[in-house]
């Protein structure tokens, strides 16, 4: 319903709200081909969930309607790509960037039909260090592995260094490694992904104790169809299957953590494609910075973080009003005057057992920073003060 809802809104109702989900939306490729595990977009021909292009669309009309001559600052984010790069997950990844491409079309298009809108696409960071065309090197009979044994939280070591179904004949010189048979090959093999119907964090959802799939074969079966790409004819025929060692490696992480489950599916994709990765978190690879409509020049170069907020601000013609609230924060936050909360009380969230005030000084003095708390991991307990 959240579409015909949307077409309800208009600008009379601002500022609005709209929340679709109580946590994260599920990945774009699982709501296209969603099902009892995630709610199926194309159940009934409704969507239950909007896509990141319906919810810009939106936000563009709305705000372009109401402030027509005042102009807007809008901040779209395709979020959820940076989860696929801690996941290590190039099928989570290349499809979460499908969908935030085809948002990012339509803002350009009306960008260019408006002419007076500047556009910035930009990230805060890399995750994961993905690389195509990773070494193919491995060991006579051995897999090398990303990392040497078992990591925090159950997780298997990872998968192989080379892909599990291609071969290369690129020998290093004896002086690299006399015991490495082959060494990089600079290829990267991605026609796979386009097959995939699902991430890595569906099918960890999918197994494991409470897991839809009776035993393992459902597993190598639903990987092989729904994750690798082999067909129904391919199954029959043994073609594109999963080989004895992708089989062994799955084997061994179903029965561990969820994270460990994960992790494995992802690196099944990674062995196929030759993608590489050197982290599971961020990375300090640059990250690129794209600018169009009016002031697209002023983005050429190079830049620190810091620096583009403060061209933002000289474009928008906002330099003082910024000064005088960074004088202001000087005054009430750094000398200690505005706090946002007692700072004597700092145990973790799950041990607060009484209401924290906000103090003198803070516009919000006089309520409750917390409004309720946690007394163990199980029991919820309300305020006492109602006004919280």
């Amino acid at each position: 319903r959240f579409l015909e809802e949307l077409d309800n809104i208009d600008i009379s109702e601002m500022p609005y709200m709209a929340l679709f989900a109580d946590s994260s939306f599920p990945y774009y490729l699982d709501r296209l081909n969603g099902d009892d595990v995630f709610i199926n977009d194309t159940q009934d021909g409704i969507k239950e969930y909007p896509d990141l292009l319906d919810m810009s669309q939106k936000a563009v009309n709305l705000l372009s309607t109401k402030y027509e001559e005042e102009g807007f600052l809008l901040l779209l984010e395709a979020s959820q790509v940076d989860l696929c790069g801690h996941d290590n997950d190039i099928v989570c990844l290349l499809w979460e960037m499908e969908e935030f491409m085809k948002t990012t079309e339509w803002v350009l298009e009306w960008a260019e039909n408006d002419a007076e809108t500047l556009v910035v696409m930009l990230s805060d960071h890399e995750t994961g260090g993905m690389a195509i065309g990773r070494d193919g090197s491995f060991y006579a009979d051995d897999l090398v592995r990303y990392w040497d044994g078992t990591q925090p939280r159950d997780r298997d070591p990872a998968a192989a260094w080379y892909s599990f179904t291609n071969a290369y004949g690129i020998a290093p010189p004896p002086s690299v490694s006399p015991t490495v048979d082959h060494y990089g090959v600079y290829k990267w093999y991605p026609e796979a992904v386009a097959n995939a119907k699902h991430t890595a964090d569906w099918f960890s959802s999918k197994t494991g104790s409470s897991g839809d799939f009776g035993d393992i074969e459902e597993i190598y079966y639903a990987l092989e169809t729904m994750y690798i790409g082999a067909n129904e004819e391919d199954v029959i025929n043994n073609i594109t299957l999963l080989t004895d060692v992708e089989k062994t490696f799955i084997e061994a992480a179903m029965h561990r953590s969820s994270s460990t489950r994960r992790e494995a599916v992802a690196a099944l994709m990674n062995a196929r494609t030759l993608t590489g990765w050197t982290t599971h978190g961020h990375s300090s690879a640059d990250c690129a910075v794209h600018a169009f409509g009016p002031f697209e020049d002023e983005f050429y170069g190079h830049w620190q973080a810091h620096e583009l907020g403060l061209l933002m601000s000289e474009i928008f013609g906002v330099e003082t009003e910024q000064a005088e609230e960074l004088s202001l924060m000087e005054d009430l936050f750094i000398n200690g005057s505005l706090q946002i909360c007692d700072p004597r009380i700092k145990p973790s969230y799950i041990e607060w057992n009484n209401s924290v005030i906000y103090p003198e000084g803070n516009i919000l003095a006089g309520q409750f920073c917390v409004e309720a708390w946690v007394d163990d991991e199980d029991n919820f307990m309300e305020s006492e003060d109602d006004s919280a």
